[in-house]
């Protein structure tokens, strides 16, 4: 089984890519040489399902000047992973996004659970 690898790339990068790909199969073909690999790779390239990745940016607001901090130094990988701010960013991210996506079921679990009580109040009056 040969091994497949997943490349993440941009708009840009992959518009890049795929142009190099067609000077290089127009290079191979002006020399007269085969294209059968490149043409394959352009199909591939051009059929890859594009994964759009939504983000909630508005926590990334407070982590703004954790970002600039790092950036500005260019720490490495693994001193960034080592941190303490970037886990405590992570953890505050997670937390976050866990009270956004709870806070809806939970509400209208509440409200829920208000109406049928106010609904068995009224059919006991009627």
């Amino acid at each position: 089984m040969r091994a497949k690898y997943h490349i993440y790339l941009t708009a840009e990068e992959r518009r890049v890519v795929i142009n190099s790909l067609i000077d290089l199969r127009n290079d191979l073909i002006s020399r007269g040489k085969y294209t059968d690999i490149i043409d394959e790779l352009i199909i591939k390239f051009t059929k890859a399902k594009v994964k759009k990745i939504k983000i909630i940016l508005a926590f990334t607001g407070s982590s703004i000047n954790t970002l600039v901090y790092i950036y500005s130094y260019n720490y490495s990988y693994y001193q960034v992973l080592n941190m303490y701010s970037i886990g405590i960013e992570i953890i505050q991210g997670i937390s976050a996004t866990l009270g956004v996506i709870l806070t809806v079921p939970f509400v209208a679990f509440i409200s829920s659970m208000f109406l049928s009580r106010r609904r068995k109040r009224l059919d006991n009056i009627n």
